[in-house]
């Protein structure tokens, strides 16, 4: 159906922000926090996948990023009271 390529999951080491991409990068420029960084230093990791399953991937790390920090919240404000 769809070609497979190999594709980069990687996170932005200032705000946490998922990107992807098919080649590998030097310099990623953030779009969330408008800060250039490296991408031997952020976290990440490699998936060999078709475009649709790229995305669905992303998807999901973003919405597992968002259950994480609701968690926190609900956590802190529980410590707080």
């Amino acid at each position: 159906m769809y070609a497979t390529a190999k594709y980069y999951f990687f996170r932005c080491t200032s705000c946490g922000a998922w990107y992807y991409t098919k080649k590998r990068l030097k310099t990623k420029k953030c779009i969330k926090c408008n800060k250039t960084f490296q991408f031997k230093q952020s976290a990440k990791f490699s998936k060999v996948c078709n475009r649709i399953d790229a995305i669905a991937y992303i998807q999901a790390l973003k919405k597992k990023d968002v259950e994480e920090k609701s968690i926190r919240v609900q956590k802190y404000r529980q410590l707080s009271l």
